[in-house]
């Protein structure tokens, strides 16, 4: 393999690498996600009293998983600039995910008593709260890891990315799970309440779930767009010791040094390149490589 076919080589490379990033920068858009930003302390206190001056049970779950949410965004951006405040950030996140559940926990209780369709409907709103509230937890730290990539952020901070989510979405798991027990139990409640025949009853769980059916056709569809941003992650990944590659050609091929320049410079060219791509463009481009 000649020299010029070598320096190819390294600028598709770098081409189908920034590629990647674009494509997957715009997959993630397609979520509807919290802004990466910082609580400030005002915001951060007017939060804690809306949420304290929250009642109802439902609207309370529902404010603090959005309010968790924030918190999640919020440790996107520390985990590249100040992992230490991200932990911090994860402690509030589970402050929040603790007063969703004890919001749960008392919904719970009332059904206990007397189980209605109403309450049982209040159950599966719930459900449905959570079950997006993990979709999006899981599309915050899809986007975290497109950035980190891009940035190229050292593994250290990657890893402890990873780690702190671990810990998120085994908290969610556990969460949806105590829901969906209790749910069950509700509706065992109402089934032994009620004069219904079981297939009445059945048709009535049924058009309750309706929604939550809806919702869970929906979260999957953003799954598949999540799944698709990290496979380009990984694709990138495996382009990502350019650095090695050009070294390799050097030792190989016995470049001078000007030539040696020369190529660094038509990287540099293909990284602008790649940086101004068009979206219609990006397809093209991934079929032409394939090629």
């Amino acid at each position: 393999m000649n020299n010029k076919t070598y320096s190819i080589l390294t600028v598709l490379v770098l081409c189908f690498g920034l590629a990647n990033f674009v494509m997957a920068e715009e997959t993630i858009e397609e979520l509807e996600l919290p802004e990466a930003k910082q609580i400030g302390f005002f915001e951060d206190t007017f939060d804690r009293l809306d949420l304290a001056f929250t009642f109802n049970q439902e609207n309370r779950m529902q404010k603090s998983l959005v309010m968790a949410e924030k918190r999640l965004a919020e440790i996107e951006l520390l985990s590249e600039t100040d992992p230490e405040a991200a932990q911090e950030a994860q402690k509030k996140y589970n402050v929040y995910l603790k007063k969703a559940e004890n919001a749960i926990n008392k919904l719970q209780n009332k059904t206990n008593q007397n189980a209605t369709k109403e309450q049982i409907q209040n159950m599966v709103n719930a459900q449905k709260m959570i079950e997006e509230h993990k979709s999006k937890a899981n599309g915050i730290y899809t986007r975290a890891l497109v950035n980190m990539e891009k940035n190229n952020a050292s593994e250290e901070k990657i890893a402890q990315l990873s780690k702190i989510y671990s810990k998120i979405n085994s908290k969610n798991n556990n969460l949806s799970e105590t829901i969906i027990s209790q749910k069950e139990i509700a509706k065992s409640v109402y089934k032994s309440n009620s004069e219904k025949s079981e297939e009445d009853i059945e048709k009535e769980f049924k058009n309750i779930e309706k929604e939550l059916v809806k919702a869970q056709v929906n979260i999957q569809k953003i799954e598949k767009v999540q799944q698709k941003a990290q496979q380009m992650i990984q694709e990138n990944n495996q382009m990502k010791n350019t650095q090695m590659i050009q070294e390799q050609i050097s030792q190989k091929t016995n470049l001078p040094d000007g030539d040696l320049e020369a190529m660094h410079a038509m990287a540099q060219e293909a990284r602008d390149i790649a940086n101004n791509i068009e979206k219609e463009d990006i397809d093209d481009l991934r079929h032409n490589l394939k090629v």
